[in-house]
């Protein structure tokens, strides 16, 4: 069985986190408040200044009901 080698594009993980965040009507305080991070932290996810920490992607993914691998990855067809 093949699998194809994955490239990890940190703009699709923080293109992904602000768009979890909009869908659910949340400001980026709201996430902070559930994350016990500061709303800076948050802002920084979103802009790629900051990695979140596994734990952080553990509470998006469990949040929002979506696989770790679709916060880091492109859906299949999408384009750049």
């Amino acid at each position: 069985m093949g699998s194809k080698a994955v490239s990890f594009d940190p703009s699709v993980l923080c293109s992904n986190l602000k768009s979890l965040r909009e869908t659910a009507h949340m400001s980026q305080t709201d996430i902070a408040k559930k994350l016990g991070v500061s709303q800076n932290s948050v802002w920084k996810y979103e802009s790629g200044k900051a990695e979140p920490s596994l734990a952080v992607l553990l509470w998006y993914s469990r949040e929002f009901g979506i696989s770790v691998d679709s916060l880091l990855l492109k859906k299949e067809g999408e384009n750049d």
